[in-house]
C-alpha cells in the first residue's frame, strides 16, 4: 500500500513537472512566434524645446536648432510596436541651462512603458540663444490650416496677447493667430479655448515663441465672406507747406451670417483726419460696420496709405491772349493788357507736369464800355496742387 503511494506521489511529480515543460514551451512559443520582440524606425519625430520659461527668467530666448526632426528607431513586442503611433514618441531639448550664443544640447527621447530605445539619429543638436524680448501684438480667430472659410467672433477674452522670444523672431511677429477647429464650429455661437500662436504677416506660425495667455477664450459662429465696395472718408487740410495724398483699396472683404450681409454692397469708413500727419506711413482704418458685420481676415492688414512730401513752389505764367474775358458788350472786344503768374506749390512730382494749361484764368467785363479797365481775374485750378494768382487785378482794354 504504501509503495503505490509513493508511485503515485512520483506520478504527479513528474506530470507537474511536464505541465510546466510544455507551459513554459507555449510561451516560448506565443513571444517569439506569435508576438516576437521586432524593431521598428520612425521618422521625422519633431524636436521640441522645453524649460523655455526657465530660460527667459535669464532674459535669454531659442531662436534655431540646427535641426527640428530626428528619427528614432525602437524595439518591443510586435503587438506593442503595432500600437505604437508616431505622435507617442516624444524627442525633447532642455533649454534650462542653455547660455547666449550657440550650445550643444542632448536631445532626449521618451517612449511608453514596454517600448525600448535601440537607436536615435541624433543624440545632440546646436541650439542657439538670443536675448529676449517681449511686445504685445493684436489677435485674430482662424481656422487650422487647410481648413475652408472663417469663424465670425461674437465675443473674445484678449484683443491683444502678449509675444515673448528670441529678438530676431519676435520682430516679424504681425499678430497672435487665436487657433480654432472648423468642424466643431457650428451656426450657433459657441465658446472655445482657442490656442494663441504667434504668426508672421504670411499667417505662417514662427516657432520658439511663447505666448501669454497660451490659450483665449472665443465665443464664435460659422460665417460668409463677401467682397464689397470700401467708400472712404477722409480730412486732408492742406497749409501749402506740405502735399499729402492718400490711397485705400477700392473693395474690402466682410464677414457675416447670410442674412446679415447679403444686402451690403459697399461699406463706408468713418471719417478720418490725417490733416496733422506730417511723415509718409500708414494708418489703420475705422470702419461704420452694420450689426453681425466684421471685417474678413483676408482684410484685416487694410490701411490707409498716407504720403507726405515737402512741397517746393514753382512759378506759372499765363499769357495774355489765354485769359478768357466774359460778358463784354455787343460790338466790342477785349483783351489783357499783360499775362499773370501763378504761384503754385507742391511736391516735384506732382509739379512736374504742372504748366499754363492746367489753370483757368478769366475776368468780368460785364457793363464795361470801350476804353482800360481794372478789374479782378479768377483762378480756376486743375493742377491737383496749392496754386494762387500773384495778383488778382488785372488791366484790360475793350475796343
Amino acid at each position: 500500500m504504501q509503495n503505490k503511494v509513493s508511485s503515485d506521489k512520483g506520478i504527479n511529480k513528474v506530470n507537474l513537472v511536464l505541465s510546466i515543460v510544455i507551459a513554459f514551451a507555449a510561451w516560448v512559443y506565443v513571444v517569439y512566434s506569435i508576438n516576437p520582440t521586432v524593431s521598428k524606425t520612425y521618422t521625422d519625430i519633431p524636436l521640441t524645446v522645453t524649460n523655455a520659461r526657465d530660460l527667459a527668467k535669464s532674459d535669454l530666448a531659442v531662436s534655431k536648432m540646427d535641426m527640428e526632426k530626428i528619427n528614432v528607431t525602437v524595439r518591443g513586442r510586435r503587438s506593442s510596436i503595432n500600437e505604437l503611433e508616431k505622435s507617442d514618441i516624444e524627442a525633447t531639448v532642455d533649454a534650462a541651462n542653455a547660455g547666449k550664443g550657440e550650445n550643444a544640447l542632448a536631445v532626449q527621447v521618451k517612449v511608453p512603458n514596454g517600448i525600448t530605445i535601440k537607436s536615435q539619429s541624433e543624440n545632440n543638436v546646436a541650439v542657439t540663444v538670443e536675448d529676449l524680448e517681449v511686445k504685445k501684438v493684436s489677435t485674430y480667430a482662424a481656422y487650422k490650416d487647410g481648413q475652408s472659410g472663417e469663424p465670425v467672433v461674437k465675443k473674445q477674452g484678449n484683443k491683444e496677447v502678449e509675444v515673448q522670444g528670441a529678438t530676431s523672431l519676435v520682430k516679424n511677429v504681425d499678430a497672435v493667430k487665436l487657433e480654432l477647429d472648423a468642424d466643431k464650429v457650428t451656426d450657433k455661437a459657441r465658446e472655445f479655448s482657442a490656442n494663441a500662436i504667434p504668426v508672421d504677416g504670411s499667417g505662417r506660425q514662427i516657432k520658439y515663441l511663447m505666448t501669454g495667455p497660451g490659450r483665449v477664450a472665443v465665443t464664435a459662429y460659422k460665417g460668409e465672406v463677401k467682397t464689397v465696395k470700401l467708400k472712404v472718408s477722409v480730412t486732408n487740410n492742406l497749409d501749402g507747406t506740405l502735399d499729402r495724398t492718400y490711397s485705400a483699396p477700392n473693395t474690402i472683404s466682410i464677414k457675416g451670417r447670410s442674412k446679415d450681409i447679403k444686402d451690403i454692397s459697399e461699406i463706408s469708413t468713418e471719417n478720418m483726419d490725417i490733416s496733422s500727419i506730417t511723415e509718409t506711413g500708414d494708418i489703420n482704418i475705422k470702419y461704420d460696420l452694420p450689426k453681425g458685420v466684421s471685417i474678413a481676415n483676408e482684410s484685416r492688414n487694410v490701411k490707409l496709405k498716407i504720403k507726405v512730401n515737402q512741397n517746393i513752389q514753382k512759378t506759372v505764367n499765363v499769357p495774355a491772349g489765354s485769359i478768357k474775358i466774359s460778358n463784354v458788350g455787343s460790338g466790342l472786344t477785349a483783351s489783357a493788357d499783360s499775362g499773370v503768374n501763378i504761384i503754385v506749390k507742391g511736391s516735384q512730382s506732382r509739379l512736374a507736369n504742372v504748366g499754363a494749361g492746367s489753370f483757368v484764368v478769366s475776368a468780368d467785363a460785364g457793363g464795361l464800355g470801350a476804353g482800360q479797365h481794372t478789374v479782378t481775374a479768377y483762378l480756376t485750378n486743375n493742377s491737383g496742387a496749392t496754386a494762387v494768382l500773384e495778383r488778382t487785378q488785372i488791366t484790360i482794354t475793350i475796343q
